[in-house]
């Protein structure tokens, strides 16, 4: 019998109570994934606090982790949430220096040197964790060294010890269900991509990775191969979910579900033979939809797709790598709109290179698509990224703290050559108002509304629209 107690914690990383209350709170996943596979292995005691959904702070912390007694603490960091994962590891030194600290997550594994010293923990975990943490904490109870781990970064005698990059996971299916039973009640997630008549839903990961290699994006856990479910694979999760839980959609929570046309098809398909009739959501890449796969999607249940659109000026795309057309996105857009599907497209201001011309031309050309949604964000230059690495070559990065890059309509984490702070908050902000307080738009909302629910969610997006947009 298995004694290790191992506890994982999605630390905190936004204080903005509105608009905590309008951006997605996504299960942490990758920690309950971790936690299945250790369960599948024998290991009983898991606990998982996700302390964006649990009143469960900073300041409180401590007691859960003395209840709780764990002889191995990990946690899942992103930048956004670096500095209050420091402050957790030292509460839990201050408990029981002996209780072993492990961070992973997208920060960790493209700063594992720099996260190590600066946040004192034991253990910094590389790219996927599944398996290395199994490793890991099979090491630590059997008192063996951990240079035979793959995926690690530790101390040892004042020496950074790297135990080598562990492949990633090839075949998905061999992986068990995440163990959503560990995490809090399903209807405490909501997600700002589900803005359906319900918001209880669940997110299924059906691939891991993608292929291209736009500037702007880190693939330091997942990588540029993709790797896909089955079919099978996938629909058996998504029955399991409508069976075990109240939910109305699924969200699929790839970077690039429609990688490969066929396997889209086939989950289409697979649905259809089990009879399962469930609204789901999906995020896509413009160049890789057709229309007869957007009719078979929205057949077998999809309703909304959304596309990185990123920039209306064809050069920052071309700077971007982002290997698309303006007129790719208008097809695509065109393309979803006649399958009777709804869009949402995501770009960016403050992007490398532009200006106020590039802006103007992004804000021009999302109003000129005929998009249900629309989403503006402030670029911001995540490590690991080709910005991060070399900021001199296209503008300023103005943060100074980890948490400041998580620049959310307000204090621009970068500003490229030629602009500054004020005129990128000053167009963010217009972007949101020309486009939403279009008469076309507000009918369009209001068609939309079938729920109460549905309805505070958007009045909630509405207020906070008014609130962040006065120029």
């Amino acid at each position: 019998m298995f004694k290790m107690k191992i506890l994982l914690i999605t630390p905190p990383w936004f204080n903005d109570t509105v608009l905590d209350n309008l951006i997605s709170k996504n299960p942490p996943l990758g920690l309950a994934y971790i936690a299945a596979v250790l369960e599948r292995d024998g290991y009983k005691d898991i606990k998982i606090i996700d302390m964006r959904t649990s009143k469960i702070s900073i300041d409180n912390i401590g007691g859960h982790i003395s209840n709780f007694k764990p002889d191995i603490i990990g946690m899942y960091v992103t930048t956004g949430q670096v500095i209050s994962a420091t402050k957790i590891i030292k509460i839990i030194k201050s408990i029981d220096p002996k209780i072993l600290c492990v961070v992973g997550g997208p920060h960790p594994s493209v700063l594992p040197e720099e996260t190590l010293k600066e946040t004192n923990t034991d253990i910094v975990v590389l790219g996927e964790g599944e398996i290395t943490m199994l490793e890991l904490v099979k090491a630590i109870e059997k008192k063996k060294p951990l240079n035979k781990v793959l995926g690690l970064y530790y101390k040892k005698d004042d020496k950074t010890i790297f135990t080598g990059r562990r492949p990633n996971i090839k075949d998905l299916d061999t992986l068990p269900f995440s163990a959503r039973h560990l995490l809090p009640d399903i209807s405490l997630y909501s997600d700002s991509h589900s803005i359906h008549e319900s918001k209880i839903h669940a997110q299924v990961m059906s691939s891991r990775g993608c292929p291209f290699q736009c500037t702007f994006c880190d693939n330091s856990v997942y990588g540029n191969t993709i790797r896909m479910r089955s079919a099978k694979s996938t629909v058996d999760e998504v029955e399991f979910l409508i069976n075990k839980y109240p939910i109305k959609e699924i969200r699929f929570f790839d970077d690039l579900f429609t990688a490969n046309k066929q396997r889209v098809i086939d989950i289409c398909d697979e649905l259809a033979k089990r009879n399962i009739k469930i609204n789901w959501c999906c995020e896509a890449r413009v160049t890789t939809v057709t229309p007869d796969l957007l009719a078979i999607m929205k057949k077998g249940g999809c309703w909304a797709v959304s596309y990185g659109m990123e920039s209306g000026s064809q050069d920052i795309l071309d700077m971007l790598k982002k290997n698309i057309k303006l007129e790719e996105i208008e097809r695509a857009v065109k393309w979803t709109k006649e399958a009777g599907l709804t869009v949402r497209g995501y770009f960016m201001i403050g992007l490398p290179g532009d200006n106020i011309e590039t802006i103007k031309k992004t804000i021009k050309f999302a109003m000129k698509l005929k998009l249900d949604h629309v989403v503006f964000s402030l670029f911001s230059p995540y490590p690991g990224t080709e910005v991060y690495k070399n900021p001199g070559k296209y503008g300023v990065i103005n943060a100074k703290k980890w948490d400041e890059y998580m620049s959310l309509g307000k204090n621009p984490a970068f500003v490229p050559h030629g602009l500054t702070a004020n005129q990128l908050e000053k167009y963010y902000k217009r972007a949101y108002l020309l486009f939403y307080l279009r008469p076309r738009n507000i009918l369009g909302i209001i068609k939309r509304v079938h729920s109460f629910s549905t309805f505070k969610q958007y009045f909630k997006a509405f207020l906070w629209t008014l609130k962040n947009s006065r120029l």
